[in-house]
């Protein structure tokens, strides 16, 4: 979010309790990966307003801050393909996504 830890945190708490009902309305386990959406996104909202909140406690910050990289750099290029592929039926459109999840695993591993 960028704005506060305030909003970080009042986001997460939304995001991870939508989190939580989408990953229970999940019918099938192809969809669980894309419900846990909100809620992964959620742990990330509340990972940046503890990044906002540890400027005084430098071993907080710094991991608070690797985490938060993490997130934005590592696991969304990879896992959001990953979590839309897994709904779309074999042809066209699963193979493209194959290979932007295949674009997303190489900008991962070339960081």
């Amino acid at each position: 979010m960028c704005f506060s830890a305030t909003a970080s945190f009042v986001a997460a708490a939304g995001l991870s309790a939508m989190g939580v009902v989408t990953l229970r309305e999940a019918k099938s386990i192809d969809r669980i990966p894309l419900a846990a959406m909100p809620l992964l996104f959620g742990a990330q909202q509340a990972v940046e307003g503890i990044v906002w909140v540890s400027s005084g406690v430098p071993w907080l910050h710094s991991s608070a801050a690797f985490v938060y990289v993490m997130f934005s750099h590592v696991l969304w290029p990879f896992y959001v393909p990953l979590a839309v592929g897994a709904l779309e039926p074999p042809g066209r459109r699963r193979t493209a996504l194959r290979i932007f999840l295949l674009i997303g695993s190489l900008s991962v591993s070339g960081s």
